[in-house]
């Protein structure tokens, strides 16, 4: 599996022969790739409608200390400190609860409860699947390509082929790993259409 400095070098490579030698090492070079990177990964994980199937979790949140925070809620939640992108409150069947709102590090619900799906942070890249990597890496290069080798057009071109080529081919491959009957509105395979998240497997009917 690549490690950072393989990704950075991999990103390098789409601009020549530039390379470094561990991004841990503390050159000036190695230092902004490093900078880079990290943003670049998180702005990657953070992408709004991509759920990544590998940085996808959940948590049940705890009360903050001043459970009335602010006018129109509740309560207050306190968020993970690893989380990049919260995508929903929902109940105990994945279902999304309505309405809820993340200020600050708190999420803001009328609900006694809250249970979350969020984004979290992952930097281990031995986790990254292959296309995360490929898009991170272009995603990168065309960061480099701006703030290191000030040639705009090789940004544009290299931003391009992320969004218009890697992001989408990453984006399908996640896409397939995972099925949600309930939130997408498509047929349960194993039954009948799910109307709560569970499923209406029929037994009798598959072992036909």
């Amino acid at each position: 599996m690549a490690s950072e400095t393989d990704i950075v070098n991999f990103a390098f490579s789409l601009m020549g022969d530039k390379r470094i030698n561990d991004i841990d090492e503390e050159d000036e070079e190695s230092a902004l790739a490093k900078l880079f990177y990290k943003q670049a990964r998180d702005e990657l994980l953070a992408w709004p409608d991509i759920e990544w199937v590998f940085a996808k979790t959940r948590a049940n949140l705890e009360t903050t200390i001043d459970p009335d925070p602010i006018f129109n809620w509740d309560h207050a939640f306190q968020i993970p400190v690893d989380i990049v992108r919260v995508i929903n409150q929902v109940d105990e069947w994945d279902q999304p609860i309505l309405p809820w709102v993340r200020e600050l590090d708190q999420i803001l619900t009328n609900e006694d409860t809250c249970r979350i799906l969020y984004i979290t942070k992952i930097t281990d890249t031995t986790k990254f699947p292959a296309l995360f990597v490929k898009a991170l890496y272009y995603l990168l290069g065309s960061v480099f390509a701006d703030r290191i080798s000030l040639d705009k057009q090789k940004a544009d071109e290299l931003l391009n082929k992320f969004l218009l080529v890697w992001l989408p081919k990453a984006k399908a491959a996640n896409g397939r790993e995972m099925y949600l009957a309930a939130e997408k509105g498509s047929p349960n395979p194993f039954g009948r259409r799910s109307t709560n998240g569970r499923s209406n497997f029929n037994y009798n009917r598959q072992r036909r």
